[in-house]
């Protein structure tokens, strides 16, 4: 699947926390827009992979994630997931951190078994 840039897409999500210096209202567009991009991404793939490394993110995620279920709960889906543990390499040292693996009633379970 291509975008107009070339970039394909992808059904991993990267979470970033909000700026320390953040509104309210600015935190709460920035959690509807990751739900948002939660449930899009789920009708496209029908899984998800939120990838969280820090506190804010691993919350800011729950909370999306929870509100991506009522967004895809309306069209007669459930969403259910599962968190793991990851490590990433980033400016050459290894950070830990969360993923939410994401899926719907409807997703295939060999998919899931796919994972990387």
């Amino acid at each position: 699947m291509e975008r107009s840039e070339g970039k394909k897409n992808s059904n991993i999500l990267w979470v970033k926390a909000d700026p320390p210096n953040a509104t309210p209202d600015e935190r709460r567009k920035a959690l509807r827009a990751l739900s948002g991009a939660i449930t899009h991404t789920l009708r496209n793939f029908g899984d998800v992979k939120l990838r969280c490394f820090g506190n804010a993110c691993i919350g800011k995620a729950a909370k999306a994630l929870a509100r991506a279920r009522g967004m895809i709960g309306v069209e007669g889906f459930d969403l259910y997931f599962t968190i793991g543990y990851i490590e990433a390499e980033m400016g050459g040292e290894t950070k830990k951190g969360l993923c939410f693996f994401g899926f719907t009633s409807e997703t295939d379970p060999k998919q899931l078994l796919d994972t990387k």
